[in-house]
């Protein structure tokens, strides 16, 4: 079973989509069962902002890694002036 969706990965957590594979025909039924018994489907704007998100992924990825990068540099300057005594 993998998981993912578009929250952490293109930084799209407001979107709340996602989607899950298996191989197992057995899980997949189960968990379309579950999902039915929750919501039938989310907002149709969600889903068409998902599928342009998803065209725009290479984007979206990039400008997470900068932010990360960014966060990362701050956390080693931060680190650095403040070393463990």
């Amino acid at each position: 079973v993998s998981l993912s969706g578009l929250s952490k990965t293109v930084g799209l957590p407001g979107l709340r989509l996602g989607w899950l594979a298996s191989r197992s025909p057995a899980v997949i039924q189960r968990v379309a069962q579950l999902k039915d018994y929750t919501t039938i489907c989310p907002p149709a704007p969600s889903e068409v902002l998902g599928a342009v998100a998803l065209r725009a992924q290479p984007a979206l990825l990039e400008r997470s890694r900068a932010i990360a990068a960014e966060g990362l540099a701050a956390a080693r300057a931060t680190v650095a002036k403040h070393p463990a005594a």
